[in-house]
């Protein structure tokens, strides 16, 4: 509703109520009927504006498409591949070699204490003519002790029961006490 009385000095009650008060009929007309040519220019800004920010987001788009596409691992996603299978390949080679190496080296190491052990071990020396000697165990109600390797003599008093192990077999013997000298 419109109040246009046209009477500045007087102040109607009506103008209290109404959504919109005009001086003047004229006014009234201009406020409600709203001028064709300054909303036509709004609505072209309107559509100007809304169609340069569609572009302006459209060639952001574009630019940020041409930016991945001018990545090398999108330009050619082969090459990263090829890349690491060569850095695969030159690991598998080095692994390998590192191996080959590791296990020469042991080899080498295994053969040096078997000939330190074919030196040094209980059969090279019983091949030099020694032996060894246990008391053989005595088997009784209890049960029996294990053989001991006799150190002392004082460990195999006469009629123990011994065994002598030489190069190539064993032998069983009693010993007789101990004698004097060597």
């Amino acid at each position: 509703m419109v109040s246009a009385v046209g009477h500045e000095p007087d102040n109607p009650l009506c103008d209290l109520v109404v959504d919109l008060r005009a001086a003047t009929p004229t006014d009234a007309a201009k406020k409600v009927v709203p001028d064709t040519a300054a909303e036509q220019r709004l609505i072209d800004d309107l559509r100007r504006r809304s169609a340069q920010a569609l572009r302006n987001w459209v060639s952001r788009e574009q630019r940020a498409v041409a930016q991945l596409r001018s990545r090398p691992v999108l330009a050619d996603p082969m090459t990263m591949v090829s890349v690491r299978a060569e850095e695969v390949h030159r690991a598998r080679s080095t692994l390998r070699r590192n191996l080959t190496l590791m296990v020469a080296a042991e080899t080498e190491r295994i053969g040096h204490l078997a000939a330190r052990l074919a030196t040094l071990g209980p059969a090279a020396t019983l091949a030099r003519g020694y032996a060894i000697v246990q008391t053989v165990a005595q088997t009784g109600p209890e049960g029996g002790s294990e053989p001991q390797v006799l150190r002392s003599v004082h460990d195999a008093p006469e009629g123990t029961k011994l065994r002598v192990r030489v190069a190539d077999g064993a032998l069983a013997a009693v010993s007789e006490g101990q004698t004097n000298g060597l």
